[in-house]
């Protein structure tokens, strides 16, 4: 991302989606109806995948089916993230080091490619290793 050249960075296509809230206390609820939906009304780009389910149950017969559908989105994705929505209770969870106890990853399978090398260009740079 960063550039001596600011113009090579600002000629990136780059897209924002936003999928957490850090700090929030709005009208007195630590529990707005979805995060993302509530992002969203706020004039956020969110992914377009997430969805307020019912149950641990739900949430991950959700995710897994994104396993199979993961090239439908336009954006890479190694998994997904199951998170309680009451962010009050979140908190309340802590952390394990970095880790938020409020959330799980679920990670696709890894995917295995062959790549076929080319060829080799080799230059010899200011510094040396």
């Amino acid at each position: 991302m960063r550039q001596l050249d600011p113009s090579i960075t600002a000629s990136r296509p780059l897209t924002l989606l936003v999928y957490q809230v850090f700090i929030l206390r709005w009208a007195g609820s630590n529990q707005p109806v979805g995060t993302a939906y509530w992002l969203k009304a706020l004039g956020f780009p969110v992914t377009e995948v997430a969805h307020l389910l019912d149950n641990i149950d739900e949430a991950l017969s959700y995710t897994q089916t994104w396993d199979k559908r993961r090239d439908e989105l336009p954006y890479e994705a190694d998994g997904m993230v199951i998170k309680i929505d009451d962010l009050g209770l979140a908190e309340d969870l802590g952390f394990v080091g970095k880790d938020p106890r409020g959330a799980i990853a679920f990670k696709f399978p890894a995917r295995e490619v062959t790549t076929r090398l080319l060829g080799i260009e080799v230059e010899v740079g200011r510094t040396v290793c």
